[in-house]
C-alpha cells in the first residue's frame, strides 16, 4: 500500500509539473501571437500610409499598373544583362570550340541560351563540335535541335556536294570560362 501511495504521489507531481509546463508554453504562445498581431497591425498601418502618400504624390499602385511595372523591370534587367554581354568574348569562346570543318550561319542570343545554325561537312564533324562545346567551361546544356543532310545548290560550283545543316541550343556563361 505504501508503494502505491508513493507511486500515486510521483504521478501527481509529474502531472502537476506537466500542467505547469503546458500552462507556461501556452502563455508563451499567447505572448508570441500578441506580438505577431501587433506587427500585422503595424504593417497594415504602414501599408495604408504608403498607399495614401503614393496617391497624393501621383503614383499609380493599382494591380494593373503593378503588373506592367513588373514587365518593365524584367525588360530593364534584360537590357542591362545584354549591355554587359560581350560578343567578342562569345566569339572567342566559339572560335576555341569550333572545328575547321564547321561553318556557322547564325548566332541568336535568347533569354537563357544561344541558338546556333550552321553546316558541317560530315556527321562526325558535327559530333566533334558538340563534344568540344560540352568540354568548354563556358558552354553547358548543348542540345542538337535539328540536323539534316543537304545537297549543294546547283548555282554554287565549288565545295562539297553534300553537307549536314544543323541547329544547336546551348547555355552560355562566360564567367565559368577560366581562360
Amino acid at each position: 500500500m505504501k508503494y502505491l501511495q508513493i507511486l500515486l504521489a510521483a504521478v501527481s507531481v509529474l502531472l502537476l509539473l506537466t500542467s505547469i509546463w503546458l500552462w507556461n508554453t501556452a502563455h508563451n504562445v499567447e505572448d508570441h501571437m500578441a506580438e505577431l498581431e501587433t506587427a500585422i497591425v503595424q504593417a497594415h498601418n504602414a501599408y495604408r500610409k504608403f498607399r495614401h502618400q503614393s496617391e497624393t504624390e501621383g503614383f499609380d499602385l493599382s494591380p494593373a499598373r503593378l503588373q506592367v511595372l513588373r514587365q518593365e523591370v524584367t525588360l530593364a534587367k534584360q537590357v542591362i544583362r545584354r549591355q554587359r554581354f560581350s560578343w567578342t568574348r562569345l566569339l572567342n569562346d566559339l572560335e576555341r570550340a569550333i572545328p575547321h570543318r564547321i561553318s556557322l550561319e547564325s548566332i541568336v542570343l535568347n533569354k537563357e541560351f544561344l541558338a546556333l545554325s550552321g553546316a558541317a561537312l560530315t556527321l562526325q564533324d558535327l559530333t566533334t563540335f558538340v563534344d568540344r562545346l560540352k568540354n568548354h567551361p563556358a558552354f553547358q546544356n548543348v542540345e542538337i535541335s535539328s540536323h539534316t543532310s543537304q545537297q549543294r545548290p546547283g548555282n554554287i560550283k565549288t565545295g562539297p556536294a553534300s553537307f549536314i545543316a544543323f541547329d544547336l541550343a546551348i547555355s552560355y556563361d562566360p564567367s565559368r570560362n577560366s581562360g
